[in-house]
């Protein structure tokens, strides 16, 4: 027979979220002060001066692109995109990788022959590319808090 467990009402919370996108180094003409190390709030790209319009016009597809992803996943964009950037790409264009996938922690883990194994993610290193520049947009952004349903067997009188 089964149980039923109920769960609170979900809260929105609020979180920040990060897309990179790329561009070739001679349309990179738009910078901020992070790359010089310096403390930075970023750049509202609808403020940018007319000779930057190629450059605007590209981050405004970037950044529809990049809410409308993670509106398919639940998130709601609650204030303004930051830009940050340009800084030498690692040209995720070609070699995007999970960080948070399970190769990373298995390659810590010990195997059979009681070593760990970290060679086994070479795969996902690669050299800044400088003909390619990357930018960062940061944002504000709710999301539903996530409630994972497990399915518990009962217990049986019998063990």
């Amino acid at each position: 027979m089964p149980s039923v467990i109920v769960a609170p009402d979900l809260k929105k919370m609020l979180v920040r979220e990060r897309g990179i996108f790329t561009v070739e180094a001679e349309d990179a003409t738009v910078a901020c002060a992070c790359p010089q190390g310096r403390p930075c709030v970023g750049i509202l790209i609808h403020q940018l001066p007319l000779e930057h319009r190629y450059f605007e016009i590209l981050a405004h597809q970037m950044e529809e692109m990049f809410v409308r992803n993670l509106a398919s996943e639940g998130y709601e964009l609650v204030g303004e995109l930051r830009l940050h950037g340009p800084f030498p790409s690692h040209n995720f264009r070609e070699w995007l990788v999970d960080a948070n996938s399970s190769m990373f922690s298995d390659a810590l883990n010990t195997h059979q022959d009681g070593e760990e194994h970290p060679e086994h993610t070479l795969f996902a290193i690669h050299e800044k590319i400088m003909e390619l520049q990357d930018y960062i947009f940061i944002g504000p952004f709710l999301k539903l808090a996530v409630l994972t349903e497990i399915i518990i067997p009962e217990a049986t009188p019998d063990g």
